[in-house]
């Protein structure tokens, strides 16, 4: 797996062995070189941080079924292509769980994204989301979508 457990305080395996642990798959969703984020409402756990749209695992799905599920339920959008670009884990200790994170890159999908849990939705690039509020678990994708795009870019220049 890449990336680890990402936690603000020292905790020992038996403290870890009590929090729950949740299965999450999330998409990025590109248009051009910005991508989809949500905004979290004020009233869940983590509210008002930008996120990316995705979701919790159900029993007998494949991360990739739980990353279609929850598009379809959140935006109104049929993913038809997408790969995993990133698995972590986050510890939210204050919350008393545990996060272990899917990132998907969305590359084709049917449907325009519709905010249908009337979450707010923006399409950002790297750099602008650098500058939002996101959750914690999500911050270290936006340094790397900002590098991959530098990337890309520097490899079309030579093209």
């Amino acid at each position: 797996m890449r990336g680890g457990v990402h936690t603000g305080i020292m905790m020992n395996e038996g403290q870890l062995s009590t929090f729950q642990r949740l299965e999450v798959a999330a998409g990025i969703i590109w248009q051009g070189n910005t991508f989809l984020a949500t905004k979290r409402h004020k009233e869940k756990v983590q509210g008002n941080l930008w996120e990316f749209p995705g979701g919790k695992r159900e029993n007998g799905e494949s991360l990739l079924e739980t990353l279609q599920r929850e598009l379809k339920e959140e935006l109104d959008i049929t993913v038809t292509s997408a790969h995993l670009f990133k698995t972590l884990e986050h510890c939210y200790d204050k919350e008393g769980y545990i996060v272990h994170l899917s990132f998907f890159h969305v590359t084709s999908y049917q449907g325009e994204p519709k905010a249908l849990e009337g979450q707010k939705l923006a399409w950002l690039s790297p750099a602008e989301a650098l500058k939002r509020a996101f959750l914690p678990a999500d911050q270290p994708i936006l340094t790397q979508l900002g590098a991959l795009l530098l990337m890309q870019k520097k490899n079309d220049a030579l093209i």
